[in-house]
């Protein structure tokens, strides 16, 4: 059986033997393949999101490997000779386009439209408002999504990414489905409402996130609340408002929590400069709370020879 050819013409015919060729034994000569020919659409129409599934029909079409809609190009590879099935790709327009089926030689067109996609629409934000930390997980609900590209809070633009949304990383959404899109709300200097909009590559549709203040902090207690002037005790704090927590300084020393609820977080203890009292002093990037004195740092053993 032939391979397909690259090009028209006569080619040679070779014999191998143990994987070398022989002489050239004769030729042969490709000719064009019948044109193909088409003489409907089902359906002619389709959403410039893709995905609609277009029958073809006309004649020669077996020996069809492309169809191209505009300049995007799908492969096929047809099991009639009357009969091609194609699921359309997108487009970024709305508009009439070359549907070309062609065998590598000779092609065959008809006209395709694309039709815009029904407009997004929003029907619940929730919840509609969170801290200006971030971090809140907001689902949006609605129709249209799949069409969506780009999400916007408060004028910032969110990637899409469906794997970091599962691990809350702040400034990500995913489309979950035609009617559900959830996002991680990103951190912000600002408070109030700001626009939250869904845009496709033919409109938009906005609705509302209202940022909100922070708690502010409170220290209620922490145990133990002496330790070596070394460093390396682990605190553990009590009280409320520690959700979104970024540090803790102890006397002029940074160090970083792990905020195991909104009233109990840990945090070791750095190396100390002085002996003797340091404040306490909780933050969140926008509040912050002060207890004074409340962590004592002692001399460490004296080394012995």
């Amino acid at each position: 059986t032939t391979p397909r050819a690259s090009a028209l013409g006569a080619v040679n015919i070779k014999l191998f033997r143990n994987f070398v060729s022989t002489a050239v034994t004769s030729t042969f000569t490709y000719t064009a393949p019948a044109t193909p020919t088409i003489t409907s659409l089902s359906p002619s129409t389709g959403s410039a999101t893709g995905g609609t599934v277009v029958t073809i029909t006309g004649t020669n079409l077996r020996a069809v490997n492309s169809v191209s809609f505009g300049s995007s190009s799908v492969f096929v590879s047809p099991m009639s000779d009357i009969e091609i099935t194609v699921s359309v790709p997108s487009s970024t327009t709305a508009s009439a386009v070359d549907l070309t089926v062609t065998n590598g030689f000779t092609s065959a067109t008809a006209a395709f439209t694309y039709t815009a996609p029904p407009a997004p629409t929003i029907t619940s934000v929730s919840p509609n408002t969170g801290s200006v930390l971030g971090g809140t997980l907001v689902t949006i609900t609605g129709t249209g999504f799949n069409a969506v590209n780009s999400l916007r809070l408060g004028g910032v633009s969110y990637d899409q990414d469906c794997y970091w949304v599962s691990k809350n990383l702040k400034g990500y959404y995913c489309r979950d489905s035609d009617t559900t899109i959830r996002l991680i709300t990103r951190q912000t200097s600002v408070t109030g409402a700001g626009d939250l909009s869904l845009t496709t590559s033919f409109t938009s549709v906005t609705s509302t996130f209202t940022y909100t203040a922070p708690t502010t902090p409170t220290i209620t207690s922490l145990s133990p609340n002496t330790g070596s002037a070394l460093g390396g005790t682990q605190v553990t704090l009590t009280g409320t408002g520690f959700t979104g927590l970024t540090s803790v300084m102890i006397g002029n020393r940074i160090t970083y929590p792990s905020v195991s609820s909104d009233t109990t977080l840990t945090f070791t203890t750095p190396s100390a400069s002085a002996l003797g009292l340091a404040d306490i002093t909780i933050g969140n990037g926008v509040t912050s709370a002060t207890s004074v004195g409340a962590f004592t740092y002692t001399a460490p053993p004296a080394p012995t020879i």
